[in-house]
C-alpha cells in the first residue's frame, strides 16, 4: 500500500548526432593534449640544449688555460668517435693516420699539434698560452664543421639537439 510510484530514469540530453559527436570530442582533446605535450618536449629539448652549449662554452673559455684546453681537446676527441674515428684505449697518436686517410692531412696535422698541447696541458707544469688554447679551440671548431658536413640530417638533429656537439 504504501510503495512509491515507479519513476523511469531520467536520460541526458544528449547533443546532436549522439555517440559519434562524444567520440569526435574525445579525440579532439586527445589531439590537443598530444599537441601540447610535444610542444613541451620541444621546449624542453631547446632549454636544455641552450644550458648545456652554455655550460660548455663557460668550461671551455675559463680563465684557467690548462683546463680549457684539456677539455676543448677531450670534446673534440669525443666529436671524432661520433664520426667513427675510434680511440680505443690506445696513444691518441694512433688516430694521426685514420684522420689523415679520411679528412686530409691538414687535420691530421692539426690533430698532432693539438694532441702535444693537451699533453702539455695534462702532464707539464709550464704555464700555457692563449695562442695554445686558440690552436686547440681552431682545431675543435674543425672537427666540428666536419661532423655537421660529413653526417646526414637525422645524425646532425640527433647530434646537435639530443647529444648538443654544436
Amino acid at each position: 500500500q504504501t510503495q512509491p510510484p515507479e519513476t523511469e530514469p531520467t536520460k541526458e540530453p544528449q547533443p546532436d548526432g549522439g555517440d559519434q559527436v562524444r567520440i569526435a570530442q574525445v579525440l579532439l582533446n586527445g589531439a590537443i593534449v598530444l599537441t601540447l605535450g610535444l610542444l613541451l618536449l620541444i621546449l624542453l629539448l631547446i632549454l636544455r640544449r641552450k644550458h648545456i652549449l652554455k655550460k660548455r662554452q663557460r668550461i671551455l673559455n675559463q680563465e684557467n688555460v690548462r683546463e680549457a684546453v684539456a677539455w676543448s681537446f677531450a670534446d673534440s676527441v669525443r666529436t671524432l668517435e661520433h664520426m667513427g674515428i675510434h680511440r680505443g684505449n690506445g696513444s691518441l697518436d694512433a688516430l694521426v693516420r685514420p684522420l689523415g686517410d679520411r679528412f686530409g692531412s691538414e687535420l691530421a696535422e692539426q690533430f698532432e699539434a693539438a694532441s702535444r698541447i693537451n699533453a702539455r696541458a695534462l702532464f707539464s707544469g709550464k704555464p700555457m698560452t692563449e695562442p695554445e688554447r686558440e690552436m686547440v679551440h681552431g682545431f675543435r671548431s674543425s672537427v666540428l664543421r666536419l661532423l655537421q658536413t660529413n653526417s646526414n640530417r637525422l645524425t646532425r638533429l640527433w647530434m646537435k639537439y639530443i647529444q648538443c656537439r654544436f
